[in-house]
């Protein structure tokens, strides 16, 4: 299998479906923005896939709990990191958009305007109505239940505008501000693990880590036998065996809990890299293709899933096993309608048109 080689791939997540791209004049040109002509990349389509699964398994379900922790938030990180550009300042305002605008768009349906029913119908007072308008605004670790996950796109925008600000700075004074905002990080899990910034802001550190982690394997092939995979593999499968076994703490990202600090971080990568190996062998099976598609659709489910598994929670008695497959269903269809429609593509997927410019076209 020749090798997949991602030196110059557009930086990707749970938000935007995993792509390569034809060559172009500019090995910096976006294809997205330029509407080049796009292949999947059907590797780390499987990955997200797994990942999402693992989100959905982890939030529904009492089963490796510890291990699936350890590793399906990483993932996405370090995911994004291996499809990053050479500069990854180019087109960052535009990923933060594509971010941000499902973001606020599932915030309103999910959790403005159910607070807004429940207040009008008497249900909530009109101070709990407030507390709940400050955690949208504060967001991170203050929202919960139906927005248990929104901590994440926060993160992950903020991790992309610091990567592009650290490449800004030259070369010392980007290491040293990274270095100090990760010691930072650290330390602060360790002596205030309460404490938490808005929007996530506290674990942009640790998962500019995982990014970082995720371009130091931009080009390496994934899906070649050979004694590096066969050992990323193992060391990865004793990494989560570790942590399910309680031999190590897990990480909580949301929590800015990372665990015995370094040593977690390195069982969370060893973890991932282990996952990025068994989903590239995995998607040479048409089989399992349909893994693929549910990585495509991570960015909804990653939203949608918990809005519904509560529903189908209060409404039947079934193991969390079921609740998870049924939560998963329903969010394909959702996503299937959603994608149908340019506006609704827009809003609750980030599908920036292609002609939306921005004024600096380094940045868009």
């Amino acid at each position: 299998m020749k090798p997949i080689l991602l030196k110059n791939r557009t930086m990707s997540s749970v938000i935007e479906p995993a792509t390569s791209k034809m060559q172009s004049k500019s090995a910096e040109a976006d294809p997205i923005i330029n509407g080049s002509i796009q292949q999947r990349l059907p590797n780390i389509d499987a990955a997200k896939g797994i990942g999402i699964l693992m989100v959905v398994h982890g939030h529904l379900s009492g089963f490796v709990v510890d291990a699936i922790f350890l590793v399906h938030m990483p993932l996405f990180f370090v995911i994004a990191g291996m499809l990053s550009k050479n500069d990854p300042s180019i087109g960052v305002a535009r990923r933060v958009l594509s971010i941000a605008v499902p973001y606020f768009a599932f915030l309103l349906v999910l959790w403005l305007i159910p607070s807004m029913v429940e207040y009008l119908r008497g249900d909530i007072s009109h101070i709990e109505l407030l507390k709940r308008i400050a955690k949208a605004i504060i967001g991170g670790e203050t929202l919960i239940a139906i927005a248990a996950v929104f901590w994440f796109p926060s993160a992950y925008a903020l991790m992309l505008a610091f990567v592009a600000l650290i490449y800004k700075l030259n070369r010392a004074c980007g290491i040293l501000v990274l270095l100090t905002t990760v010691s930072i990080a650290t330390t602060l899990s360790v002596v205030w693990p309460d404490f938490y910034l808005p929007l996530a802001l506290n674990v942009v550190p640790i998962a500019v880590v995982f990014y970082f982690i995720g371009r130091a394997f931009r080009q390496h092939d994934f899906g070649k036998t050979s004694v590096v995979n066969v050992l990323m593999l193992l060391i990865g499968i004793l990494a989560l065996f570790a942590v399910e076994a309680s031999y190590s703490p897990t990480i909580n990202m949301k929590r800015a809990d990372y665990g015995v600090p370094v040593f977690t971080l390195l069982l969370s990568a060893s973890g991932v890299l282990a996952i990025l190996v068994f989903s590239t062998i995995l998607s040479k099976w048409n089989a399992t293709k349909f893994i693929a598609y549910i990585g495509r659709a991570s960015l909804f489910i990653m939203y949608a899933h918990m809005a519904i598994a509560i529903e189908l929670r209060s409404n039947l008695s079934l193991p969390g096993s079921f609740i998870a497959i049924m939560t998963i269903a329903i969010c394909l269809l959702s996503y299937e309608l959603v994608r149908s429609s340019r506006l609704l593509s827009v809003t609750f997927l980030g599908k920036i048109p292609d002609h939306f410019k921005f004024r600096d076209s380094k940045y868009t």
